[in-house]
């Protein structure tokens, strides 16, 4: 399945390991573990290889290939190798199950800005368009004309200053505008699990809710330190 191919990765990870792996995410210790069994599992689910390439992170969140996919793969294969390793495969989950709104804005930012310039063009936001409806299940048939005024009433409401792109500030009061967007960008661990674990239906909500319980508990203690400081 493409992609240089990796020595497999050991069984457990080091505790020094998963501190490190688990810096600037919203992720505990836990986490990082689960996700490092997941991760083994993964990338031998189509060739035992010690990454992840399209394919098989496609079937583990759920999404199906086509360009959208391609379009967030990209974003998240950040040395441009053509798989994930396990820090990024991190790095993936942490943002598309508990990362914070902003993480989110950045990442849907990212797939539309394709030049890597800062800012969407019409024509970046055209093709989004074109991928996001030819992935939904039962939608309808846009003619060119539909997706051109789509393009345009959205530049129409976020290119406040007229220059023709939408950059990060503006993109981020659309999404403050229109929240369930960014909340799309969302997988559930816990549906990970299920696939690829023993048992994974009886383990499934017991692993959410241990996942989303911890998660809940960190967040509720860096409001208390934040308060009292």
């Amino acid at each position: 399945m493409g992609g240089i191919v990796a020595k497999p990765p050991r069984s457990i990870l080091r505790r020094n390991e998963i501190q490190e792996y688990g810096k600037g995410t919203s992720l505990l210790d836990g986490h990082i573990e689960m996700l490092y069994v997941i991760f083994r599992v993964v990338a031998k689910s189509a060739v035992d290889d010690g990454v992840i390439d399209k394919t098989e992170f496609s079937h583990a969140i759920g999404v199906p290939l086509g360009p959208f996919f391609d379009r967030l793969f990209q974003v998240l294969d950040t040395n441009g190798d053509g798989v994930l390793n396990f820090r990024e495969f991190v790095t993936a989950l942490a943002i598309l199950s508990v990362g914070t709104f902003e993480e989110k804005i950045k990442l849907s930012f990212s797939l539309y800005d394709s030049s890597r310039k800062g800012f969407i063009m019409r024509e970046d936001l055209r093709m989004v368009v074109i991928d996001f409806f030819a992935n939904l299940v039962d939608a309808p048939l846009l003619s060119s004309e539909q997706i051109d005024n789509i393009v345009e009433d959205t530049f129409r409401q976020t290119d406040k200053n007229r220059d023709g792109r939408i950059d990060l500030q503006e993109y981020r009061s659309l999404m403050k505008r229109h929240p369930n967007f960014a909340a799309s960008f969302n997988v559930d661990i816990a549906y990970i699990v299920a696939m690829y674990t023993k048992n994974g239906h009886r383990k499934l909500e017991k692993r959410s809710r241990s996942f989303h319980a911890a998660t809940e508990l960190e967040r509720r203690d860096t409001s208390a330190s934040s308060a009292s400081s």
